[in-house]
Order: structure tokens, then sequence, then C-alpha cells
């Protein structure tokens, strides 16, 4: 039987509001204090945006899957060899997700 420790880091973050590219660098350097032998580390709900009540402010904001967000999400996760729990806003056909 296979038995090991499941590590989890949480970063907590001071979210600038409305701004993907500051916060999207936040957690670039934030992740160079991760711990090395973590396995999963939990992001701030809307950690790109905060949350965003305009909602064309939100759909301006707001990125398909496919986009900046989760390209930086998976190249972190193969530097830091763990997986990324987050949320960001994301929209598709036109529609907030």
């Amino acid at each position: 039987m296979f038995s090991r420790n499941f590590r989890v880091s949480l970063i907590e973050d001071n979210i600038v509001w409305g701004d993907k590219h500051a916060n999207l660098a936040q957690l670039k350097r934030n992740m160079q204090n991760v711990p090395e032998d973590t396995d999963l580390v939990v992001l701030p709900e809307l950690f790109t945006t905060g949350f965003i009540f305009d909602r064309d402010q939100a759909m301006e904001l707001a990125e398909r899957n496919i986009d900046e967000t989760m390209n930086l999400i998976h190249q972190l996760a193969d530097e830091y060899q763990c997986a990324i729990a987050g949320s960001f806003l994301a929209h598709t056909a036109g529609h907030l997700l």
C-alpha cells in the first residue's frame, strides 16, 4: 500500500481589483515561495481580477480557458511540479462562467 502525506499550500494575496496582469505577476512571485514538496497550491477566488460587479467590465476581463491565465497556470504547474486550484473570470459564447 502506498502512503504519503499530501501537502497543500495556500496563497493569500492582496488582489489588485480589475488588474489581471498585476495579479498574474504577483502569482509568479508568490510561487517562488511555495515549499518544494507542495502537491497542491490553492489560490484566492477570482485571483486574477477580484469580484467585478459591472457586467461590461467583467466581460472585458473574462477570458477563455485557453488564454493567458490558463497558459500561465499550466506553465507554473509544470515548473513547480504541483497542481494549482483557483478561479478566474471566464466566458464562452458571450456568457460569463
